[in-house]
């Protein structure tokens, strides 16, 4: 890491001073017209390595979770392993599909990753948080708070088209905050008062 690392920047550097227009994704595989051709090669292909490795990666991982804690739990208990690997790779496939059509309605893979990053920080980081730092959060008040930043993040991305150029985690974050909180306070009110009644 400390001999690669830094000579995927300084090739990233270079390749920038060399095509001052360059788009920055494409800054590193630029400089392989300019490189011997050995080196052209080798960096291609590890470049070329690397996509792969991640794609496959990404669908592996996301078909597992899919096979194993969705169809193994809910939908199929007694699904034999062969069964389990043959709805793994068929989730490979669907999953490959939604991913070639999501890119399309995106205009690169970071403004994916950016609009995932926002899903997850306002629908999940709230309600995880919860869970280790506040002892009267209640299940109602976790899936409430999902609802609410994804709903709310969707809202604002989507149909209101991103007012001010604000991203949605500066709004739809507080609001699944305040929905965690009330709906938790609301709800262990009701439990306690149902804990007496029992008692």
């Amino acid at each position: 890491m400390l001999v690669i690392s830094p000579s995927i920047a300084i090739i990233a550097f270079t390749s920038r001073s060399i095509f001052p227009d360059i788009d920055p994704g494409m800054a590193l595989l630029a400089t392989t017209v300019i490189m011997p051709t050995a080196i052209g090669g080798l960096l291609l292909a590890a470049a070329a390595s690397f996509i792969i490795t991640t794609g496959n990666s990404y669908l592996l991982s996301a078909a597992t979770n899919l096979t194993y804690d969705i169809y193994g739990n809910y939908i199929n208990r007694d699904a034999t392993d062969k069964r389990k690997l043959w709805m793994t790779r068929m989730f490979i496939v669907v999953l490959g599909v939604l991913a070639f059509i999501m890119i399309s309605f995106f205009p690169s893979v970071l403004a994916v990753q950016m609009y995932a990053y926002t899903v997850y920080g306002a629908s999940i980081t709230p309600a995880v948080l919860a869970v280790f730092f506040w002892k009267r959060v209640t299940v109602l008040g976790g899936i409430a708070s999902m609802f609410a930043g994804l709903i709310s993040m969707l809202t604002w991305e989507v149909a209101l088209g991103q007012p001010f150029e604000l991203n949605a985690a500066v709004v739809s974050v507080p609001f699944a905050i305040i929905v965690l909180i009330v709906v938790s306070l609301f709800t262990q009110k009701n439990n306690q008062s149902q804990s007496v009644k029992t008692t």
